[in-house]
């Protein structure tokens, strides 16, 4: 076997229950058979991963309880491999997941805390952002630069959209105190990012459908006029101008892209 052979094998190894043929010729014999070596690393191998998951998705484990979130992990573990190096990257389709697992099919809102959960996640490890884009600085511009304006957001803010109170849910199991919520209280959107700084909390606001269309088009790169037409015909409510004025004060615009 070639070395690209060799691991190919030992990582399908890892993931599988038998060492696949010819890597038996690769492992040094010892006290231990070839097949109790390998599965030393595979149950690392696995750890490891649900690990990972236990560290991102702390709200979920809490609410689920720590037995039945090790279940749980141990099927994705076993059905979904890692693809990147980075171990703050293992976990991103758990959301996806849970939408599809039987036993939770009665508690369908699991599956957009996890998405909660994640967006918050990925905001922690996201790059920072060194200025603030201001309302006046916007107001500066010329009437006709400012219809087809694109904006750039905070590398660290994410968007999370659900017709379940997932925040209510988040906020309420993340300590000892939990506290009921009615997962039928209604639906949230929600604005998630990093402030700014070293240590930065996470900062997870609700806004309107309008708000957050709005935010998200602007993020995807649209212009103005673009996101303030996909604003409304979205929340015909939406007035985008003082929309926009709430995203900007909120922070989460960091310049102007063009």
């Amino acid at each position: 076997m070639n070395l690209h052979e060799l691991q190919t094998a030992f990582a399908a190894t890892l993931r599988g229950r038998e060492p696949l043929a010819g890597l038996d010729a690769a492992v040094l014999a010892g006290s231990l058979s070839v097949a109790e070596r390998l599965a030393i690393y595979r149950n690392n191998h696995r750890l490891t991963l649900a690990g990972a998951l236990v560290s991102a998705y702390p709200v979920l484990e809490r609410l689920l309880g720590c037995a039945s979130f090790a279940q749980l992990a141990a099927r994705y573990v076993a059905q979904t491999p890692s693809l990147c190096g980075d171990l703050h990257g293992y976990g991103a389709t758990f959301g996806v997941f849970l939408d599809d697992f039987a036993p939770l099919a009665d508690w369908p809102w699991h599956a957009d805390l996890a998405r909660l959960e994640w967006a918050v996640h990925e905001a922690y490890y996201a790059a920072d952002a060194a200025t603030v884009l201001s309302l006046a600085e916007l107001a500066a511009l010329p009437p006709e630069r400012q219809q087809s304006l694109r904006l750039r957001a905070r590398p660290s803010l994410r968007f999370t959209a659900s017709r379940w109170p997932v925040l209510d849910l988040w906020v309420a199991n993340r300590d000892d105190a939990a506290h009921a919520v009615d997962p039928e209280a209604g639906g949230q959107h929600l604005l998630i990012w990093r402030t700014a700084g070293e240590g930065g909390d996470i900062a997870i606001v609700p806004v309107t459908a309008g708000e957050w269309e709005l935010a998200a088009a602007l993020a995807c790169g649209a212009g103005l006029d673009t996101a303030c037409e996909v604003a409304i015909a979205v929340d015909p409510d939406c007035a985008p101008g003082p929309a926009l004025g709430r995203l900007l004060a909120l922070g989460v615009f960091t310049g102007i892209a063009g």
